[in-house]
């Protein structure tokens, strides 16, 4: 599961989430309790990919949790044209805001 679908289902569905998961860079791991939890520790990461690639290979595996900025830098300096860093909030907000319609 990516980043961005774990942090979905708790607001999507409207209970109670603890997500874990570790770290894309230094395998840290990594807890969360409905967003509450280390908001300004927790990074997501999210590599674009071409519209032609295919999400399963490509996407999903790049929707990274980080854990704080300077695994958030290292992971982001590989590709930094391509990769996007969202604050633990930001990224649960857009998590909820693409899987709501679907789900809905």
């Amino acid at each position: 599961m990516c980043s961005l679908d774990a942090l979905a289902v708790g607001p999507v569905f409207g209970v109670e989430a603890v997500v874990y998961s570790m770290c894309a860079v230094t395998g840290a791991p990594i807890r969360i309790a409905d967003g509450a939890q280390a908001r300004g520790e927790i990074l997501v990461g999210i590599h674009f990919e071409g519209p032609s690639s295919c999400a399963a290979v490509s996407l999903c595996r790049e929707m990274v949790f980080l854990a704080g900025d300077e695994a958030a830098s290292s992971w982001q300096n590989v590709n930094a044209g391509a990769r996007d860093l969202f604050d633990l909030g930001d990224a649960i907000e857009l998590a909820e805001r693409f899987f709501s319609p679907v789900v809905g």
